[in-house]
């Protein structure tokens, strides 16, 4: 949900300290945030949400086309 990408994207910046793409990715290795869809933390090894399945779809014609599923770990 875009509420919980918020919330990852606030508490990484203030993390961080500063508004630049490595110091972001940096702090938001291991932050935890509770957001709508319940507790996120991002993995330091991955860098994706731990425990979370995820979809990627790609619009093609105006159409959604399944591109590929992450399972959680």
């Amino acid at each position: 949900l875009v509420h919980d990408a918020v919330l990852l994207l606030v508490a990484g910046l203030e993390k961080a300290g500063k508004v630049n793409g490595e110091a972001l990715a940096k702090a938001l290795e291991g932050i935890e945030v509770q957001g709508i869809t319940g507790k996120i933390k991002i993995s330091p090894e991955t860098h994706n949400p731990e425990g979370k399945d995820a979809a990627i779809l790609k619009i093609v014609d105006g159409q959604y086309v399944f591109q590929e599923k992450y399972a959680a770990e």
